[in-house]
């Protein structure tokens, strides 16, 4: 049933897009003129999203190998079983960064920025809630969330069961984190977004990725995304603060 709905969406859009190219459309592509000075600022205050998807990219390529050398495939499997867990919950922080957009683009823009405050606020203490809810989850049922993706092969899912432990710690930060890059980008400040986005995405699980496996063994490599969350919530704050000095 699922796939007969999702076959019947791709045809629709299909045909929507393809609509776009028809002249005699009321909304189409030929449609204007491409404006530069206009679409360069766009896609620079944007650019933290595209960073985002090639650092989920570039750093699941890191971890297969850490974990290739380190325990195997076994180790691969027992990763690629976590992240599908820990992706449930990294979308919905991405729902609530990107849920206050529109009401912090606008109080920004109409310089309420009491209401900015308040409103990030908010989102920070209610992204910390549910990712304090994921962190429980994860770290009472893991084993049972795992076999729902893996086959019964006890050695693996004991693995996946371990390092879920070591990786639902990440949850205590990650929704601060997400949120915090997300309104960089609402306000404009894309530059800043860039370096929340780089920095725990990429710089720092480069950095723990070295450092780390070889204090604490395949221990390490888990702990490598709650290390580069710590430290990105530690330059996450820093900026937020300087941006308030300077802005508001």
């Amino acid at each position: 049933m699922c796939c007969g709905i999702d076959c019947l969406a791709g045809i629709i859009t299909w045909k929507y897009n393809l609509n776009l190219f028809d002249k005699e459309k009321l909304i189409n592509i030929h449609l204007g003129k491409w404006d530069l000075t206009t679409v360069l600022p766009v896609l620079y205050n944007g650019s933290s999203e595209g960073i985002i998807s090639l650092s989920v990219a570039i750093s699941a390529y890191i971890f297969n190998m850490a974990f290739m050398s380190i325990a195997g495939e076994n180790g691969v499997a027992a990763f690629t079983a976590i992240n599908y867990v820990g992706q449930f919950g990294i979308c919905i922080l991405f729902g609530i960064s990107d849920g206050i957009g529109p009401i912090v683009s606008c109080s920004h823009g109409s310089e309420r920025y009491d209401r900015v405050k308040q409103i990030l606020k908010l989102a920070h203490v209610v992204g910390i809630a549910i990712g304090t809810l994921i962190f429980i989850v994860l770290f009472l049922f893991g084993e049972n969330l795992i076999k729902l993706f893996m086959s019964v092969d006890q050695q693996i899912v004991d693995l996946a069961a371990q390092g879920a432990k070591i990786y639902a710690i990440a949850f205590f930060m990650n929704g601060f984190n997400i949120i915090t890059s997300g309104y960089f980008t609402f306000i404009g400040e894309a530059l800043n977004s860039v370096i929340i986005a780089a920095s725990r995405g990429l710089l720092f699980i480069i950095l723990g990725i070295i450092l780390l496996p070889q204090i604490l063994g395949i221990n390490g490599v888990w702990a490598t995304i709650p290390f580069a969350e710590f430290l990105t919530i530690i330059l996450g704050i820093t900026l937020i603060e300087m941006n308030n000095r300077r802005c508001l």
